[in-house]
């Protein structure tokens, strides 16, 4: 009457093969080597989902200078099947239309991940603005997934001042 533990491990190298759904189904059983006798035990399932990140790069720029913004999907197992920029309002960006860049990366498979960029040319960073990195799995009936990318602009201005030579001046 005691629990006992058994535990499958599947090599990075093994799983990059795979090329199953978005989770994974293992079936286990167990034998007694005590007792030869004891039949096998029923299958239980065991049900591994595989997972990825995708990690963004806000960033805050200057009004009116180009900017890239980036994003990096990790703990893939094999490349993605689509990757897209979007603009908040989901319509599709394209690379060169408006002077747009886009830069979609290439799978890494010793690291797992892929990086796309997105430039955004100076004349449209004119406002804070949020583009969509849009990508969808090789996995078979895996849905597209948009994670938000912040670009924020700032200005910098100066004001003329009348200063002195007597004493210290500071400007701003």
């Amino acid at each position: 009457t005691g629990d006992q533990e058994a535990a499958l491990t599947s090599k990075q190298g093994k799983m990059a093969t795979l090329t199953a759904g978005p989770s994974l189904t293992y079936k286990c059983s167990v034998t007694s080597t005590q007792y030869v006798g004891s039949p096998r035990s029923a299958e239980v399932e065991v049900v591994a989902n595989v997972v990825h990140t995708v990690e963004v790069m806000n960033k805050e720029q200057q009004k009116g200078t180009q900017a890239t913004i980036s994003c990096t999907v990790t703990g893939l197992t094999k490349d993605l099947k689509t990757i897209k920029w979007t603009r908040s309002d989901n319509t599709d960006l394209e690379s060169e239309e408006d002077g747009f860049v886009i830069d979609y990366g290439s799978f890494n498979a010793s690291g797992g991940n892929r990086n796309t960029t997105l430039t955004v040319p100076a004349a449209q960073n004119i406002q804070d603005t949020t583009f969509n990195c849009v990508i969808l799995s090789s996995d078979e009936g895996s849905s597209e997934e948009s994670t938000a990318v912040n670009l924020k602009v700032f200005t910098v201005t100066s004001t003329t001042k009348s200063v002195t030579t007597d004493v210290d001046q500071t400007l701003t």
